[in-house]
């Protein structure tokens, strides 16, 4: 703070020049029915919405032609940890919408959207739907899923955006723009478009600059992002000359797709000029899933209500058992005794497990869970001993190298039509005699919480008595089948309540067309053929569509699209598909190789993908539908202060902030789970108040009665580190030489370094 003395009307002011500082809250650091074919994967091309040509921004963007609200200095903010997402309802964005608004329901963030096509009151903008004309804004960022969207907003409403995003310091993300130099700060180049040719080549493979490296840190640094999708549509730009623009991502050519726009007046605008949807068939609008966490974090300056992990979770069901397998010389099934998997089997996938997890990115957490069945161990054991050399005694020597799974004693059929009915006595004898075989056998890695039934029996529809025996035997998790209508999870990351016992949660599991019956790649050659193949069997099995290679790549495409999804679900597979086929190949280890290897192509190896048991994935689903229902508001405010409020009881995840006891790091970022009450408010404090350096220079000249100041701007604190003044303070009071201000003595308030008292 620095004081001077100047003559003004004749009288003596003192004069008080306060900075103002902006610390702004917003600094950061079964096996299946053999009848029955799986689910068919959609070919890239089938189900995609057109992606739509955009028109260059209307001329009432052009920010010449409207009259600027002036700047509001508001040193106090408090905003609401939600996002405000503007789109037009009158044209087809819905793929952009999606992909904008999937990932915040992904991540679990708030967020309000607005038709601009609907006009007034309900999609206008007012300044009061944005704050509240003190310093309380409603929104922390502002998502616009296309340039179109400003053919519904007027001047004015764009203005009182502008002004609200430049005086509360909110960033704002274009999803989809067409580049023009005034809104966006960029130069139109070229258009880029697919045609709708159904092909599988990218336009072009997109690559990270530093600013980009840093932005989406989670992505490798020489990241070779392909820029592909049936009828995708963009632009790709150059920076206006003189435009304050950072390109974080270009085309091949160096031009710039995603960028970040600074007008000058403190606003922040992220654009990207390319189309996009959700949810494609990966490699398909590959963009659309990589790309949004970064772009949320950046806009929410990495502190947002909600989490996110990346989960894989590989489940061979009937391990110990025997079951079918696929003849390749009748092209049908050997039925129920056709394969048990050999001792060699499973040390040669306990081998694998270990070498990928010290050799695979981001793999360290891989763990495999085994679905097993007590009575296929009856036979490797006598006299109340496991027989030496058995593959039951190969699983004892190795079950801490796995989680072991309770998937009912015998496989028995527990749907309510069989014929004897499974009742009570039967359907608990199917959970607890498992259980007692997993005690006798020594699995420690094993849970009474948690339930597979043999083919997802009993569940659809519900058998009431299996219900009630699991429910008495403590399970409180049962898998059922994500394809199976009305049995995936009806939002993401969350079970279903049990329709006859809601204190069970049914979990959602993941099929794939790795058939349960196949061991070898010619099994699995010849069955996809057969179910996808339309000319494969008229030629007498000589003319296959899909190669193995083909298929593999087609089947863990569908995998990584659940993977970069954030997908809690684990993904079923058959005992037979680790058989060793040859090497020490097995087909669930070759589709685990592919996985993991698409994702290591494009994250870093900051970001691993984690392995959590059914009981664990349970209790994730359950604490989202929690969090959920509990309607949590968030609000953050200087120096990263922050007051969470929740109406149900609930552990509310926030990322970006250690507090509390409970605080896990995640790929580079913290993650708090603070557990909070119906009804109870939570303040979890900031930085430590920071106090500006005083001015040393302060200037008066004097001009008749004029009296005007200058100063250097502010740029440390009282420590020395950098430190932004966004308004100064100056306090005057006549003749009171040593007065202390009050609000009464505030003279003015003024954003630029000098000032002149007339």
């Amino acid at each position: 703070m620095k004081q001077s003395t100047g003559q003004a009307w004749g009288r003596v002011l003192l004069i008080f020049l306060v900075v103002a500082v902006l610390l702004v809250a917003i600094q950061t650091t079964g096996h299946a029915d053999p009848a029955i074919p799986p689910p068919k994967i959609p070919e890239a091309d089938e189900n995609q919405p057109y992606i739509p040509p955009l028109e260059p921004p209307p001329p009432t963007t052009d920010q010449s032609t409207t009259t600027p609200a002036p700047t509001t200095i508001i040193t106090d903010p408090i905003l609401d940890m939600k996002v405000l997402v503007l789109y037009d309802g009158t044209i087809d964005e819905s793929g952009v919408y999606n992909t904008a608004t999937a990932y915040l329901d992904i991540l679990g963030l708030p967020y309000t959207t607005l038709n601009t096509s609907l006009g007034a009151p309900e999609g206008t903008i007012e300044s009061s739907d944005l704050w509240d004309g003190l310093h309380h804004g409603y929104y922390n960022a502002i998502f616009v899923t296309t340039s179109n969207v400003w053919y519904g907003l007027g001047p004015e409403e764009q203005n009182i955006l502008d002004a609200y995003m430049r005086d509360f310091r909110v960033r704002q993300v274009t999803w989809y723009a067409y580049p023009a130099p005034t809104p966006y700060g960029l130069d139109f180049v070229r258009v880029v478009a697919d045609g709708c040719a159904s092909t599988t080549v990218a336009l072009f493979n997109a690559s990270l600059t530093p600013a980009g490296a840093t932005t989406f840190h989670y992505l490798k640094d020489d990241l070779a992002l392909p820029i592909i999708g049936y009828c995708l549509y963009g632009y790709t730009a150059a920076p206006t000359a003189g435009a304050d623009v950072t390109p974080l991502l270009l085309d091949d050519e160096g031009d710039t797709i995603l960028a970040i726009y600074r007008p000058g007046d403190g606003r922040e605008h992220m654009v990207f000029t390319m189309g996009a949807y959700y949810p494609a068939l990966p490699p398909g609008y590959i963009h659309a899933r990589l790309l949004p966490y970064g772009i949320i974090n950046w806009a929410t300056r990495g502190i947002f209500l909600g989490q996110r992990h990346l989960y894989f979770t590989p489940q061979p069901d009937d391990v110990l058992s025997w079951g079918d397998a696929w003849n390749l010389g009748t092209h049908w099934y050997d039925f129920d005794d056709g394969y048990r998997n050999t001792p060699a089997d499973l040390d040669n996938l306990a081998a694998w497990q270990t070498n990928f997890r010290t050799t695979e990115p981001n793999a360290a957490a891989l763990r495999i869970e085994m679905p097993f069945n007590g009575d296929g161990a009856e036979e490797d054991i006598a006299y109340n001993m496991v027989l030496p050399g058995t593959l039951t005694a190969k699983a004892v020597d190795l079950q801490a190298q796995f989680t072991w799974l309770n998937h009912t004693y015998s496989h028995r059929d527990l749907d309510i039509n069989e014929n004897p009915y499974p009742d009570y006595a039967i359907c608990s004898a199917e959970i607890n005699d498992n259980t007692m075989m997993a005690a006798f056998l020594g699995f420690s890695d094993y849970t009474t919480t948690a339930l597979l039934t043999g083919d997802y029996s009993g569940i659809n529809p519900p058998n009431p008595d299996l219900a009630n025996a699991a429910y008495d035997l403590g399970i409180r998790f049962m898998h059922v089948n994500a394809s199976e209508p009305g049995y995936n999870n009806p939002t993401p990351n969350t079970g279903l309540p049990h329709p006859t016992q809601p204190e069970i949660l049914l979990v959602p599991r993941y099929a794939n067309n790795i058939y349960y019956a196949a061991t070898t790649p010619a099994q699995e050659t010849d069955l996809y053929n057969i179910f996808y193949c339309p000319t494969y069997v008229a030629s007498g099995y000589t003319q296959p569509c899909f190669t193995y290679e083909e298929i593999m790549a087609n089947i863990t495409d569908q995998a990584f699209g659940f993977l970069l999804d954030f997908s809690t679900n684990a993904t079923m597979f058959h005992m037979n598909n680790f058989g060793n086929y040859g090497g020490g190949q097995t087909l669930m280890t070759d589709f685990v190789e592919l996985l993991y290897g698409k994702y290591n192509t494009f994250y870093n190896e900051n970001t691993p993908i984690l392995s959590p048991r059914t009981q664990e994935i349970g209790a994730l689903m359950r604490q989202r539908m929690a969090y959920n229902s509990s309607a949590v508001a968030g609000q953050i405010a200087c120096g990263n202060e922050i007051t969470l409020h929740t109406a149900q009881a609930a552990t509310i995840p926030l990322t970006g902030i250690a507090f509390g006891d409970n605080v896990e790091a995640y790929a580079g970022q913290p993650i708090s789970y603070l557990a909070m009450d119906a009804n109870e408010t939570l303040l979890i404090p900031g930085e430590t108040a920071r106090i500006p350096a005083a001015i040393s220079d302060l200037a008066v000249a004097h001009s008749g009665s004029d009296v005007s100041l200058s100063w250097s701007a502010t740029s440390v604190d009282t420590l020395g580190q950098p430190l932004t003044a966004v308004a100064y303070r100056i306090y005057a009071r006549a003749n009171d030489p040593y007065f202390t201000p009050t609000p009464a003595d505030l003279l003015a308030e003024v954003a630029t370094p000098s000032f002149t008292h007339v």
